[in-house]
């Protein structure tokens, strides 16, 4: 039986993130957190230097040490599991944070020693509005904010420490709803299609990116191409705006009939195209001939293996010229009459 496992056991939190481009193989959520960690280990590594001639440093030396360890452990775990890293673990790695730094600021004899590490706080914010949805963010806010709240009070000054926590966490908010809110509209903007509310061409590519690789675990897996037949006729005869409906209820079926693992994009024009991860393609024809049952127009489609060692464009070629095999055989599919009820 094919594993229709979620997508999130192999793909990024935001795999189809604009800000989600690759850096040496890396995809955004990825290198971004890579970076931020060595950015750690390097501080905790000066840090654990300067308290070897510095017994009295504010911070304990086991501490500096852990926080060296598991950021030093995180990029190595991060750069060997590159595209395949699960978004559990960058869950994991953000909250790591959010309580180790809290338990640094907790030890702090002073306002001032206290200051850096709650203000790194908005590191985490940042990234988790950068790649997380937005029930996740809220999540791990609400986490930053309970655990520094809890444990990072304990040091310094108490009043003054109070009034500073009360501002990191504010801006901590301020500023992961706002950036959130804003990639989340850029994404729409530049991923998706206006008309259909499907992926657009350039959003499909990001998205399949993190699934382009030959590692068994990501197959079998197949590609769909799918073409409205005589649309062009269609919104000549009865005008543009009875094609745009035509269009809308081509995205509405294909969101809500295809599984959750599917992933739907108008190519453009009347063209479209599905990937199916996880799918051998005798059921990915048994799924596409169930959802084009369903569709207002008459529709041929075409399906390809996307194989270990091939590109992702090949198995596009590869269903467009299957779904024109369909149309020389002329197999009834859908309604024969485009409606627009």
């Amino acid at each position: 039986m094919t594993n229709h496992r979620g997508l999130s056991a192999h793909l990024n939190v935001a795999p189809g993130s604009f800000l989600g481009r690759t850096v040496g193989g890396l995809p955004g959520p990825v290198w971004s957190m890579i970076a931020w960690y060595l950015l750690i280990a390097g501080l905790m590594l000066t840090r654990i230097v300067y308290s070897a001639f510095a017994p009295d440093a504010s911070e304990p030396p086991g501490l500096a040490t852990f926080r060296f360890a598991y950021c030093a452990v995180g990029v190595v775990a991060l750069i060997w599991m590159g595209a395949r890293t699960p978004g559990w673990l960058l869950f994991l790695l953000v909250d790591l944070h959010i309580v180790v730094t809290s338990v640094a600021a907790g030890t702090q004899e002073s306002l001032l020693t206290a200051a850096l590490p709650i203000a790194t706080l908005i590191v985490a914010a940042l990234y988790a509005a950068t790649w997380f949805g937005q029930r996740e963010m809220l999540a791990h806010l609400s986490l930053l904010t309970l655990i520094s709240g809890t444990v990072g009070l304990r040091g310094g000054d108490g009043t003054q420490l109070r009034a500073l926590w009360i501002a990191i966490v504010v801006l901590c908010w301020g500023l992961g709803l706002f950036v959130n809110g804003l990639i989340r509209d850029l994404n729409r903007q530049v991923m998706s299609d206006s008309l259909t509310e499907l992926l657009n061409r350039t959003g499909l590519d990001l998205v399949v990116g993190p699934i382009s690789g030959d590692r068994p675990q990501l197959l079998p897996r197949s590609v769909a191409f799918l073409d409205l037949e005589h649309f062009k006729a269609f919104n000549d005869r009865d005008g543009h705006h009875a094609g745009d409906a035509v269009l809308r209820q081509v995205g509405h079926v294909l969101r809500s009939r295809l599984r959750a693992n599917d992933i739907p994009a108008r190519n453009g024009g009347d063209e479209f195209i599905v990937v199916l991860p996880f799918t051998a393609v005798a059921e990915a024809q048994v799924v596409l001939e169930r959802v084009i049952d369903s569709l207002p127009i008459k529709c041929s489609f075409g399906v390809a293996d996307w194989p270990a060692g091939g590109t992702f464009e090949d198995a596009v070629r590869a269903a467009d010229r299957e779904m024109y095999s369909h149309k020389r055989r002329d197999v009834p599919s859908g309604s024969t009459e485009p409606t627009t009820t």
